[in-house]
This record gives structure tokens, C-alpha cells and sequence, in this order.
């Protein structure tokens, strides 16, 4: 099998995913013809990106690379960061004066006032977490579904 792909780019490649913790100042909308706008303001976290691409330069000088870029959207024109875990929107908390989902064990991810309207995603988390968030989210999506259904997780689950 290795015969087959020693052309193949995949084969000598790898792809190296950094993550930090920014300032959580990105909103997402929805404009008057109900298409999502992101807004995701880049200068206050410059410090951040530059902190990455250093280390990322760093490291493809470490094993001897002959080649590297950064993520192909954070070159000219277009210099866009990407998230493929948006966090925030639904924060969990104590009232909706602060927060927009319970964090009550027994209403854990309902949205207040709206008895039966649960979230169960990384909105719920209020700000980035620093490293990969999808365990984060599927253990809150599984104590959100332990509330909803009574059930409680096992490891057969």
C-alpha cells in the first residue's frame, strides 16, 4: 500500500492545527435575509496569531521541513482566520440576566423561559477553551441529554 502512495502528497504531508485562547470578541448574525454574517474582529487577537505562526515556523524548522505554509485563508488578500468550533452565544448560568441557558443540574441547557428548548453544543461554553474543544462539547451535550432523558452515561453508552 505504501508503494501506491509514495506520489501521493498525503504521503509526505502533514497538517499541523494550532489553537489558543482569544479575546471572544467574534459575534455571529444573522442579516435581514437571514444569512449568517460572522464578524470576527482579527486586530485585538494579533498577538495570538502571531504567537502561533512563530511557533509553527519554529517547528517546521525543528524536523527539517522543505516546505510549510500557514492555513491557505491566512494569506493575502483574503488574512482570515478560521474556527471550525465556534464557541459562545448560549453561555450557560445562573438567570437570564447573565446567561441564556440554565446551568442547573436539573435543567441544564434549557434555554430560559422557553421550558423544553434545550442547547446542547459549544455555544454553551462561554469563551475558548485553549485546546481542542470537542470532548468539552460532547460532555455537555451528554449531561444536557442525561437531563432531558433521566438516563445516566455508562461507558457501554
Amino acid at each position: 500500500m505504501g508503494e501506491l502512495l509514495k506520489g501521493d502528497l498525503s504521503y509526505t504531508s502533514a497538517v499541523l492545527l494550532c489553537m489558543g485562547i482569544d479575546r471572544a470578541d467574534g459575534t455571529m448574525v444573522l442579516d435581514r435575509k437571514k444569512n449568517l454574517q460572522i464578524q470576527w474582529p482579527q486586530k485585538n487577537n494579533m498577538s495570538l496569531y502571531e504567537a502561533i505562526l512563530s511557533v509553527m515556523k519554529d517547528f517546521a524548522s525543528f524536523i527539517k521541513t522543505d516546505f510549510y505554509f500557514p492555513l491557505p485563508t491566512w494569506s493575502w488578500p483574503i488574512r482570515n482566520n478560521v474556527s471550525v468550533h465556534p464557541l459562545g452565544g448560549c453561555i450557560l448560568g445562573n438567570s437570564k440576566t447573565n446567561s441564556v441557558t440554565s446551568a442547573d443540574f436539573k435543567t441544564f441547557g434549557q434555554v430560559f423561559s422557553y421550558q423544553g428548548l434545550y442547547v446542547a453544543d459549544g455555544s454553551l461554553s462561554p469563551t475558548a477553551i485553549g485546546a481542542n474543544p470537542s470532548m468539552t462539547i460532547a460532555a455537555l451535550s451528554e449531561k444536557v441529554a442525561e437531563g432531558i432523558t433521566g438516563i445516566k452515561p455508562t461507558a457501554n453508552l
